[in-house]
């Protein structure tokens, strides 16, 4: 989710343990493995045992996603210990990602008619999956701005809506 990479930007910046680096060594040999044969350590990863069972390359971006979570979780405890410090380029990035979804939501709206909705076309779902970003980010703002007692909690609620409609509209 989009909430996800900022918090998973403050994560990286926090100082790490040695449990978190080996998390991120893991984490990004697993992004490399999701290349395929791409990239040469795939060819090399795959005469160890038990890695030619797995018979998707893309499987290995599930791994990097959780060590993607685990700096995600960081970044939120960061960014809820230093909450006034971290509030303005959170407002910044939602801005940025918000201007940046408007931008996709209206390239592909002019292309819309009855026909591509009936059909699903590729454009009608950018342009519906971009008017849901907006939506989320927008209330992201709001209970930042509105709710500062409780943001942490909305948050996290939000972030994984926001996951979940993230895996829903890649599926649809």
């Amino acid at each position: 989710g989009v909430l996800t990479v900022y918090f998973f930007i403050i994560g990286l910046a926090q100082k790490k343990n040695t449990n978190a680096l080996i998390m991120l060594v893991f984490g990004i040999i697993c992004l490399m493995l999701s290349f395929g044969n791409q990239l040469p350590i795939y060819r090399l990863a795959y005469k160890l045992p038990f890695i030619g069972m797995l018979r998707f390359q893309t499987i290995f971006r599930c791994f990097f996603m959780l060590s993607m979570l685990i700096f995600a979780i960081m970044g939120m405890e960061a960014f809820v210990s230093d909450f006034n410090k971290n509030r303005k380029s959170f407002l910044l990035f939602l801005a940025a990602a918000g201007l940046i979804y408007i931008i996709v939501f209206v390239a592909n709206a002019i292309h819309i008619d009855t026909e591509a909705i009936k059909q699903r076309d590729n454009s009608f779902h950018w342009a519906l999956q971009s008017a849901i970003y907006i939506a989320i980010l927008a209330v992201s703002a709001w209970l930042l701005l509105k709710k500062r007692e409780n943001s942490f909690k909305y948050l996290s609620i939000l972030m994984v809506a926001d996951i979940i409609l993230s895996s829903w509209l890649c599926l649809a």
